[in-house]
């Protein structure tokens, strides 16, 4: 189970990086209809991955005799794995490759800030905010939970789609 967790995991958040990457290049981030639309799609990546890692997983490593349980937790394994993969990602981006970003989305929202009458005081608080958002450390450790607490939810949704055996009918079974 934990070489398909790993591959999805790592797939997912090479996937999420390449697509945003893509999107940012040909559309820019002036368009909040673009920004909007990159704000989902790590969720619906994210979704697709664990949805096919949790299927291939019930089809190879239990036989299509899956408990909630087990599906849950193959879930979370590859959530965990595509969260952790994409904050280092992004870690890496920041850090290293366009160290530049925050400076790119400050010049996008100052003059939406002036425009919307906001005091010298507010805008400088708002760029502070902007470039501490920024901070590689902050990227890493916010991709790494908004990834991991969305993929729980989505794990839990879909172990109770793809489970076959329900676990507490087996367990009284038993007793």
């Amino acid at each position: 189970m934990m070489k398909i967790a790993v591959i999805y995991g790592v797939g997912i958040a090479v996937v999420i990086a390449l697509v945003n990457s893509f999107f940012v290049d040909i559309y820019g981030m002036d368009s909040d209809v673009v920004r909007t639309f990159l704000g989902f799609l790590p969720l619906v990546v994210l979704a697709a991955g664990l949805f096919m890692a949790m299927r291939k997983i019930k089809k190879r490593v239990y036989e299509n005799n899956l408990t909630f349980g087990q599906a849950i937790y193959s879930g979370i394994v590859t959530c965990a794995l595509a969260a952790v993969s994409l904050g280092v990602i992004y870690f890496f981006y920041y850090q290293f490759v366009n160290k530049n970003y925050a400076d790119t989305v400050i010049n996008m929202e100052v003059p939406k800030m002036e425009k919307s009458n906001y005091k010298p005081a507010q805008i400088a608080l708002e760029i502070q905010k902007i470039k501490e958002s920024y901070y590689p450390v902050n990227v890493l450790i916010g991709t790494t939970i908004f990834m991991l607490v969305s993929g729980i939810a989505i794990s839990a949704i879909f172990s109770s789609i793809l489970r076959t055996k329900d676990s507490f009918t087996e367990i009284v079974k038993r007793g």
